[in-house]
């Protein structure tokens, strides 16, 4: 079987993924329960799809830019049946996302950049200085810190990179997953908390009360920040 009959076949068989989803569905919906359904759930096995195509992606390509993207574009397809099958049957917001390499998401996060070798040959190394722009926060942040500890970001400046597209983020107190869909600023977290620490020590101590003192980067939702210097 070559990959395109495998995707074709998976392609296929989603339309019985889909009439088990609308059973379960329907089940939950006419049935009396004794606690609510879980719809955090319901990012969770999205991003559990995601990074399960994202895998059978990997032992597929072979290197060749032309066969490789046919493989991460049919991969991207088959999540979106799945996202819209998700999306009608429970009646929520999954965000489309494209899948992509590891390599290319870790270039987008920062943590790799494209350099040339000796033979003037493309190659990737680990970024030194991921972030490379500044940014003021001009509002107060979304997120799950009490909004009196929040507030006081507002006017701290931060080195930052920020991440495109739908962003994946785990809520700092309950660890669910949620979606950011017009992207997010990373933060070194020890930076950030030395410079709230400098500015209100009370709020500064919350968060090394509540994640400890080291933690990685902190995420800022695109809508509080402005840019203020570029690398």
């Amino acid at each position: 079987m070559t990959p395109k009959e495998l995707f074709d076949k998976v392609e296929q068989e989603l339309g019985h993924t889909s009439q088990a989803i609308r059973f379960i569905a329907n089940t939950t919906s006419d049935i009396e329960l004794h606690r609510p359904i879980p719809f955090f759930a319901l990012p969770e096995f999205y991003e559990a799809c995601y990074c399960s195509l994202q895998h059978f992606g990997i032992c597929l390509i072979n290197g060749e830019k032309n066969y490789d993207d046919m493989v991460w574009r049919r991969i991207t397809k088959i999540l979106k049946l799945i996202q819209k099958n998700l999306n009608e049957e429970f009646k929520t917001d999954l965000p489309e996302r494209e899948i992509i390499s590891i390599v290319d998401e870790m270039i987008a996060a920062g943590h790799l950049k494209i350099v040339q070798d000796d033979d003037g040959q493309e190659c990737v190394a680990l970024e030194e200085n991921p972030y490379d722009i500044k940014i003021r926060i001009i509002r107060t942040p979304l997120g799950q810190a009490p909004e009196e500890v929040r507030n006081n970001w507002i006017g701290i400046e931060l080195p930052a990179r920020f991440i495109p597209g739908t962003v994946p983020v785990r809520g700092l107190v309950t660890n669910l997953l949620e979606f950011k869909k017009s992207g997010v600023f990373q933060v070194p977290y020890q930076v950030a908390i030395e410079q709230l620490q400098r500015k209100a020590p009370a709020a500064a101590q919350w968060f090394i009360k509540n994640l400890g003192e080291f933690y990685p980067p902190l995420i800022f939702d695109s809508q509080c920040a402005e840019t203020i210097q570029t690398h």
